[in-house]
């Protein structure tokens, strides 16, 4: 963890206390460099000043404004450089280190390696950064990760049904969020989710101090990925001081919490530490017969063995049980064939070719489209351990290993998510099983320290990561045949597919036409498929993937004249994937598909070692005010299954690379306390693979590789304290994706899966901020703004009208929050949120709302 810090150490204080050789060479490097954007040094030449006393270890954040660490020095009477480090006895600096003994109060950090592993400041940081921090979390009564990611700058969440039980893809900048590091460890997305990539969201925010938000391509630091962000979480690590965290929470639909956060040393010269936190919830949904409940557990110990090691282990993990949901919410408009019933179509849909749509009836928020018996199980364990050793002054080593063992199990039913037609009493169903296992090991090992060049301390670090995954997916939608024991329930024929009933492929799976007035009266009770525990597995499919990525990175911090700083580093990227393997039924599926035979490759089993290039250029305007310019990169094997070999050389594609270019000013205001960033972004995507589509048999006609989706906009943010009393965090981001010339957006993707017709808004606005009224009161509010969405999956033949039933229009929900401080450990607070009952939905094209104004009240004790 990497917290801020503000020492200062008069002379002659006792209990003195060793400076690792790698931090006492910080202060040389600060003497020499003449820095003053976010180490400041002042120092008086004596003799043997090796030691801080432990008294002087208090970190204090940017918004403690009342601790002691943040009160004006004593002046200081000379400032010269001494020619030893060593011999420093009186020191005030204001920097880093590892662990603090406190809290952090404010919404921002004054220092950051999740872009570049290098220490920077935010506005030292040549790439756009937001930082949700603990603090936050609180003030805003956040459960859930999603629930953070919703209220972060420039990101998207998008949830077509009830959060927990499928999918919830994040987005950046119009792009997937895939890269996710844990403690500035690279560890793949996969490592926060059992089910695949797209779930990670689905963890308890009480398991990370703060998360980390790099936006552009951040290959450096997280490895494979699309041009739109990485997450780095950081977990609770142990303070020097002790500190307690108690609270009880009680909120809407019988929401009921507990939490307690614990840090100690564990010994008398504080160098063993321990740290526990955990929670439990549980409590109903405003969806009708919802209810889940989770259990959370971190505990991390530290220890220093000498002045030179160090280590960190810790364990952590999320148990989530979620009842009565399902992943899809009722589509907002129905599409019907021709060769459907009469009963089904409207009138003024005569002569239309092949499909038409129409407006589903909105139903209530409240409403269950799922199955009584429907549930899904989350159980995410996460092993970590680190070491660091200081060689000299100068120079620190450090090895991470991290280990996740993710398991998700979902069984559903659903009703209506391809079509509702009321006025014909009917409506799709589908039941479906899944179960899902992520074992992950990462590993990260990497030099840092300084070299001295031109006369000036130059940083450098120098490393190697990788990581594993093995996945493994078994289940499948159930099949449906004729006969149907029920007169009233309808098999309707697959469309322009040669056979008499739809298989079990997603894409035709939705053919059960269920009578609308029979849910409603059994209370969506429709009988299960039977399932055994021993072989629903091999009754539907196996698929297997094991991924491995390795790379070599470098990064720079170079100041080659004064006022200038140079970014440059970059990573060889080597990825390799083994074939997927799947068992059928009967061979029902693919008639060449037997038991254990494995598919051919469907993506490039091996990608070849890539350079990938990072360079940024930062200039000190002002000794507050930073202009910067970067060049990053990223890339993403190709997920286009259909045409990922060259249609004439047969070969495989290459990876897709994403190039971000960015410039900006940014600025650290009141004495570092907030910081504010302006930016102008592009991105484009390289190596495209693109298809065209032919006009009347709809089938590939032309293949090849092209520039693919090309991005730009720019953001505005700000976070931190306005003053003592006043905090804010807050966003804005106006963007645009402008799709390659080459390729035709048509799909023919089933109408279920919500996630591949998702197009992001192009403005949104995040903004919280919370103002101390006096010692006993602190008031707060929030707003969450995004313009229209529209659809992507739109046939070109669709009308306006068809057109505007898959938009969401601009939607903006209001927060507030009010704190009762009774005394300075024990607090009452109060969070209402979607203060108007805001009707809004969380996909353009599904039914399921936006959580409906609810509250939650906290009581905690702390000290």
């Amino acid at each position: 963890m990497t917290a801020s810090a503000s020492m200062h150490v008069p002379p002659g204080l006792a209990q003195p206390i060793s400076v690792p050789p790698f931090k006492r060479s910080l202060i040389g490097i600060a003497l020499a460099a003449g820095l003053t954007t976010h180490a400041s040094v002042q120092a008086q030449t004596q003799p043997a000043a090796d030691a801080i006393p432990a008294s002087s270890q208090n970190a204090a954040t940017p918004s403690d404004a009342t601790s002691s660490a943040d009160k004006p020095a004593p002046k200081k009477e000379s400032a010269k450089t001494p020619s030893r480090v060593d011999q420093l006895d009186r020191v005030i600096i204001t920097g880093t280190q590892e662990e603090g003994t406190a809290p952090n109060t404010g919404y921002t950090v004054r220092s950051t390696q999740s872009a570049t592993k290098l220490d920077l400041a935010p506005k030292e940081t040549p790439q756009s950064i937001t930082t949700f921090t603990a603090q936050r979390i609180q003030d805003q009564g956040l459960l859930q990760l999603d629930e953070v990611l919703k209220h972060t700058t420039g990101i998207t969440l998008v949830s077509a049904g009830v959060a927990g039980a499928g999918r919830q893809p994040v987005y950046a900048r119009t792009f997937p969020v895939r890269a996710v590091q844990m403690d500035g460890i690279m560890a793949s997305n996969f490592i926060l989710s059992g089910e695949g990539d797209e779930s990670i969201g689905m963890q308890d925010t009480f398991l990370y101090e703060r998360i980390d938000v790099i936006r552009g391509s951040t290959s450096l630091t997280a490895g494979s990925g699309d041009p739109s962000a990485s997450l780095n979480f950081v977990r609770k690590h142990p303070y020097r001081d002790r500190h307690l965290h108690a609270a009880v929470k009680a909120g809407s639909w019988n929401t009921r919490r507990g939490e307690l956060d614990f840090s100690t040393p564990l010994n008398e010269s504080k160098s063993w530490r321990a740290r526990i936190a955990t929670a439990y919830q549980n409590g109903d949904h405003w969806v009708d017969r919802v209810n889940n409940d989770s259990k959370t557990l971190s505990l991390i110990t530290a220890l220093d063995i000498n002045d030179s090691n160090r280590i960190n282990l810790g364990v952590t993990h999320y148990d989530f049980k979620l009842r009565g949901a399902s992943p899809h919410g009722i589509t907002r408009f129905s599409q019907i064939d021709d060769a459907w019933p009469e009963e089904f179509k409207y009138p003024e849909s005569k002569g239309k070719p092949r499909y038409w749509v129409y407006p589903t009836s909105e139903e209530e928020r409240n409403f269950n489209n799922a199955t009584p018996w429907s549930r899904t199980h989350r159980k995410y364990t996460n092993f970590f351990a680190n070491y660091e050793h200081d060689f000299s002054d100068n120079w620190l080593i450090r090895l991470s290993y991290n280990h996740a063992d993710n398991v998700d199990d979902r069984l559903y039913g659903e009703l209506g998510t391809r079509f509702f037609v009321p006025w014909a009493d009917k409506a799709n169903y589908v039941a479906d099983r899944r179960h899902g296992q992520n074992i992950v090991n990462a590993f990260d090992a990497y030099l840092k320290g300084t070299v001295e060049v031109l006369g000036r301390p130059q940083q450098l670090v120098v490393g190697a990561n990788s990581y594993d995954v093995r996945r493994k997916m078994y289940g499948g939608y159930a099949k449906i045949t004729e006969p149907v024991s029920s007169p009233d329930v309808m098999v309707f024929r697959c469309p322009y597919m040669a056979m008499d009933t739809c298989g079990d492929s997603p894409e035709n799976r939705t053919t059960l036409g269920y009578p609308i007035s029979d849910w409603n009266k059994a209370g969506g009770n429709v009988p299960p498929e039977v399932w055994k525990d021993d072989d629903m597995y091999t009754y539907k499919y196996i698929h297997h993937l094991q991924r491995r990525q390795t790379g070599l990175y470098f990064s720079t911090h170079l100041q080659p004249i004064a006022r200038t700083h140079l970014l440059l580093g970059g990573r060889w990227a080597r990825e390799t994937q083994k074939p997927v393997y799947s068992t059928c039924h009967n061979g029902q599926v693919d008639p060449t598909c037997g038991k254990d035979k494995p598919y051919k490759a469907t993506s490039n089993p091996d990608i070849r070692p890539k350079f990938l290039p990072y360079v940024g250029l930062v200039v000190e305007l002002t000794p507050t005010i930073n202009a910067y310019a970067s060049h990053t990169t990223t890339y993403i094997r190709d997920q286009n299954y259909d045409s990922n070999r060259h249609y004439y050389t047969k070969q495989w594609l290459p990876p897709i690379r994403g190039v971000t270019r960015e410039v900006g000013l940014k600025g650290a205001f009141f004495d570092n306390r907030l910081d504010v960033a302006v930016s102008y972004f592009k991105m484009v995507q390289k190596d495209f693979p693109f298809y065209t589509m032919h006009d009347v048999i709809y089938r590939t006609s032309n293949r090849g590789l092209a520039d693919g989706y090309r991005v730009y906009g720019y953001e505005i943010s700000m976070a931190g304290d306005i003053t003592p009393r006043w905090k804010i965090s807050a966003g804005y981001v106006r963007q645009r994706q402008i799709s390659p010339d080459s390729y035709i957006n048509y799909s023919m993707v089933d109408m279920t899966d919500f996630m591949a017709s998702y197009r992001a808004p192009e403005k949104t606005l995040k903004l919280f901020t919370s103002y101390k009224l006096n010692p006993k009161i602190t008031l707060g509010a929030g707003l969450r703004w995004q313009s229209a969405t529209q659809s992507q999956w739109i046939p070109r033949y669709y009308t306006q009208s068809e057109k505007q039933l898959m938009k969401q229009d601009a939607f903006a929900i209001v927060d507030v929050m009010a704190r009762y401080q009774f005394n300075p450990r024990l607090s009452l607070a109060l969070n209402i949120n979607n203060v108007f009952d805001k009707v809004y939905y969380q996909h353009e094209r599904s039914y399921i709302s936006g959580a409906p104004r609810n509250f939650l009240l906290t009581a905690a004790y702390k000290y």
